[in-house]
C-alpha cells in the first residue's frame, strides 16, 4: 500500500503514525501542499492540519 500524506504547514506531519505505518510496512511520501507540488499514484490519501484556516485562501492561495 501506497499512501500520500499532504502537508498544509512544514511544520505538520504523520507523527506517532508515521511510527505505525513504518513497523506495518506501509509506504507513503508527503506531498507540500504550499509548493503546489503534483499527487500520482497512491492507494490512500492523508490530509494532515495545520494553523491555516480555510477562510485564509487570499493568504495561502494554495488552499484554492
Amino acid at each position: 500500500m501506497l499512501i500520500a500524506a499532504i502537508k498544509n504547514h512544514p511544520a505538520e506531519d504523520l507523527r506517532y503514525i508515521e511510527e505505525i505505518f513504518c513497523k506495518e510496512g506501509v509506504e507513503f511520501y508527503y506531498v507540500e501542499a504550499y509548493s503546489n507540488a503534483k499527487i500520482a499514484d497512491f492507494d490512500a490519501l492523508v490530509i494532515l492540519g495545520g494553523p491555516i484556516g480555510v477562510y485564509e485562501a487570499e493568504k495561502y492561495p494554495f488552499l484554492n
